[in-house]
């Protein structure tokens, strides 16, 4: 009898319950999943970054400045034919866009250099050398860029 009456009193106590961390994480928005425009953006600013560094033939920085342009191009591919695929696509602001084509153009503008000797015009695009006119020669070279040009053309007059 006494075991009945200590499950009586036990229930008639007030019971604390406190709420699983889980239930007010539903209820409530979390962290943003990764999107793909941050990964893009990333790699796309990264790349470019990496662009503007080299002044020589073949840098290691221009390699991978293309390489993660590379991997930018594939991912946004990628993300493309997975949406359109399953139809769904992942919410998020569509400036990214935007902004990594402004990357592109700034990243090949930047990218893109040339170089003159009295044998040869040379263009460098990102880490390749290449020879336009003339026959390539052991002088030393030092590339511009389309900013740069303007900067010393402008300078000299």
């Amino acid at each position: 009898m006494s075991d009945d009456a200590d499950g009586a009193e036990q229930s008639a106590l007030p019971v604390v319950d406190y709420a699983s961390p889980q239930a007010n994480r539903a209820d409530r928005p979390g962290p943003h999943e990764p999107t793909p425009g941050g990964q893009i953006l990333l790699a796309a600013a990264s790349g470019t970054f990496f662009l503007t560094l080299p002044t020589q033939e073949m840098s290691f920085f221009a390699a991978w400045g293309v390489m993660l342009w590379l991997l930018a191009i594939g991912m946004w591919v990628g993300y493309d034919i997975n949406s359109r695929r399953t139809g769904m696509r992942i919410k998020g602001p569509d400036w990214w866009r935007h902004l990594v084509v402004t990357l592109a153009v700034l990243g090949i503008l930047i990218g893109v250099r040339f170089g003159r000797c009295p044998h040869a015009t040379y263009l460098l695009i990102g880490p390749v050398p290449l020879t336009m006119t003339g026959r390539a020669c052991g002088n030393p070279r030092k590339y511009m860029n389309i900013f740069s040009w303007l900067y010393w053309t402008i300078r000299a007059r």
